[in-house]
């Protein structure tokens, strides 16, 4: 699940894509208040074409080693499609525009806290499965059927 929705990489910029859609969490405030940190959003890998001014978009940096989402704030035509980005928290244009093969996709949908909840499961996994299956233990004896005394 994502990185900084100024995403700035992990292993997270390698988010599977699940029938064309791609799940991150937002790891900074650039996207503030638009998406907040914790914030889980939804990427549907998009044709650049489609991608217009003011548009929210996942995008890799120049090494693929991280992974960035900011607002669209001009379409460029120039040696093929780029893109100027902005964080909306931020002051000024992202400092390069942004090559077409470089972006993931669109976002189209986001929860806020709900990719912070996931970023703490998936890294603490052994620890809320330990908890899972004491509640289970302890539920299950809670409600076992209990032999009734004959005397």
């Amino acid at each position: 699940i994502i990185t900084d929705i100024s995403a700035k990489g992990n292993s997270q910029n390698e988010a599977v894509s699940i029938f064309g859609y791609r799940f991150y969490t937002v790891l900074t405030g650039s996207m503030s208040p638009t998406m907040g940190k914790g914030t889980l959003v939804l990427v549907k890998e998009t044709p650049t074409a489609e991608i217009q001014k003011e548009d929210v978009i996942t995008f890799y940096d120049s090494s693929r080693t991280s992974v960035t989402t900011h607002r669209v704030k001009e379409v460029l035509h120039e040696d093929g499609v780029k893109f100027i980005t902005q964080g909306d928290a931020n002051n000024s244009v992202d400092p390069k525009p942004l090559d077409s093969e470089l972006v993931v996709g669109k976002v189209i949908f986001h929860i806020p806290i709900i990719g912070a909840t996931m970023q703490f499961i998936k890294s603490n996994i052994k620890l809320v499965l330990a908890i899972l299956v004491m509640l289970i233990i302890m539920t299950s004896f809670q409600y076992s059927p209990k032999k009734k005394q004959t005397n």
